[in-house]
């Protein structure tokens, strides 16, 4: 790619979506500029967005609640940047180029229930960071499993809505595509987590 292709593509707040629809030959796809045509173009590309699609239709525009969503892949945390441009909603992203300090002051306005950043996207990398969300958020959804799935990993994503001062039952949903590599990497988890309560029954 030429230098100043990508000074273009720094032009644009959807620079993910344009670069997609300018690289391919497909005909099909959808003028980069047309939101709704882009979120379903992006549907199309897996059934994962179109699921990520009813939970946030089922949980922000319906229920007028706000949603923690977890990603490993950077690439991955970029589309679903693109994805949630695209619908519109207000969001914020948290990925290790956001400075502490920026990332301080995100996470407390995504804690804050009566501000509008209504969607909250973050690396799993920084799963450990202080970060707590449980006067704002009590749903999560893990996109994409990391390829090094631990219980403690689990443990940390978990406990960012489940903890004291959350009023409302957290839930925490697992995104998984059946005959996918996705299934591996789960059950890579499962093994890991028998083995760990095994352990841990054991302690006296």
């Amino acid at each position: 790619m030429s230098v100043d292709r990508v000074h273009k593509l720094k032009d644009h707040d959807d620079a993910g979506f344009h670069f997609l629809f300018t690289s391919t030959v497909n005909t099909e796809l959808p003028e980069y500029n047309d939101a709704e045509q882009k979120m379903k173009y992006i549907c199309t590309l897996s059934p994962k967005w179109g699921f990520l699609a009813g939970i946030i239709k089922q949980v922000v525009l319906d229920r007028k609640k706000k949603l923690l969503i977890f990603v490993s892949s950077p690439m991955i945390q970029q589309i679903l940047d693109v994805f949630l441009h695209a619908l519109g909603i207000p969001f914020a992203s948290i990925n290790s180029s956001v400075k502490a300090h920026d990332r301080t002051i995100l996470f407390q306005r995504f804690d804050d229930p009566l501000d509008d950043i209504m969607i909250m996207t973050v690396n799993v990398n920084l799963s450990s960071s202080s970060f707590n969300a449980q006067h704002g958020c009590h749903i999560s959804v893990l996109l994409e499993f990391p390829s090094w799935p631990s219980p403690r990993l689990f443990d940390q994503l978990i406990a960012r809505t489940w903890r004291i001062g959350q009023k409302e039952q957290p839930l925490f949903v697992l995104v998984t595509t059946l005959a996918t590599y996705d299934q591996v990497l789960r059950g890579k988890f499962v093994r890991k987590a028998i083995i760990q309560n095994a352990i841990l029954a054991n302690i006296p």
